[in-house]
């Protein structure tokens, strides 16, 4: 039995923690029909988030490549272990939307801005 909570111990401290990152959409006429659909590593969106919400995932420490729908707005970030990081999902209207799709970016956000412009929001379903 104490080997098996060494082992236990051992395993929890070889796994770091995630790196924790929300995402909000602040509530506004322009885009209020769509949704951004947020993708990380790769072309799959892994959530999509509607106006006047925010979202958040966890993950791995690493370098990480996200983006909303257009690839060209595509950034890379290096998340560190345990850190927080903010992200606000803008609509662009140039170029303009299309009928299936806006054109979202994503962008970094300051921890004290983001907490502020989130306060109104709700958290997604």
């Amino acid at each position: 039995m104490l080997h098996l909570l060494l082992a236990l111990q051992l395993a929890a401290q070889l796994v770091p923690p995630p790196a924790h990152c929300v995402f909000y959409r602040e509530w506004a006429y322009n885009g209020i029909t769509y949704h951004a659909s947020i993708r990380i590593d790769g072309t799959a969106p892994v959530y999509k988030l509607h106006n006047g919400r925010y979202w958040s995932i966890d993950v791995a420490p690493g370098t990480h490549r996200i983006y909303a729908d257009r690839l060209q707005h595509a950034r890379t970030y290096q998340l560190d272990t345990g850190a927080t990081y903010y992200f606000h999902v803008e609509i662009r209207m140039n170029p303009p939307p299309t009928f299936h799709a806006a054109p979202f970016q994503i962008v970094p956000v300051d921890p004290s801005i983001a907490t502020a412009e989130m306060a109104p929001l709700r958290p997604a379903n």
